[in-house]
């Protein structure tokens, strides 16, 4: 899972039990190519923004209502991660492993998606969802633990 700061536990938004996995959590875009050409994954679950300045690109690109402007990122996103991965396993002639998009950037998503297309897509952003499980989380929330 490529996150900058979530864990599994706290994806709620997405119609995937996160919790039903063991993950290998990678916070960057290098941790994640080590990761990828290290070890066997089934399945990868993508966040976009891995820093805050494509967090500010995506309030401006949202608040200016214009696309997406990887140029203005000081670090690689999640995008940047699908794309390695899409380009490794083509090199490998294999299939990508099934993947999630649980980011919560939606320019960012889509371009993840369309990316990799939705072959093997298993899941994504919910907004339904993001309202469903408000209670059980903040329910929960006192006894998560960083897993």
């Amino acid at each position: 899972m490529a996150d900058d700061e979530r864990w599994p536990i706290s994806i709620h938004w997405v119609d995937f039990d996160y919790t039903s996995l063991d993950w290998r959590i990678v916070r960057n875009y290098e941790d994640f190519v080590k990761a990828i050409q290290e070890e066997k994954f089934d399945y990868v679950s993508f966040d976009h923004d891995l820093d805050q300045s494509s967090t500010f690109e995506c309030i401006r690109c949202n608040t200016k209502k214009e696309k997406f402007d990887y140029r203005k990122v000081k670090q690689k996103t999640g995008y940047h991660c699908a794309k390695f991965m899409k380009e490794y396993f083509k090199e490998k002639g294999e299939e990508i492993p099934l993947y999630l998009v649980h980011s919560l950037n939606e320019q960012g998503r889509e371009n993840i998606i369309n990316l990799l297309g939705k072959e093997r897509l298993v899941a994504t952003h919910s907004l339904d969802l993001c309202f469903e499980k408000a209670d059980e989380i903040l329910k929960l929330r006192s006894t998560w633990t960083k897993k």
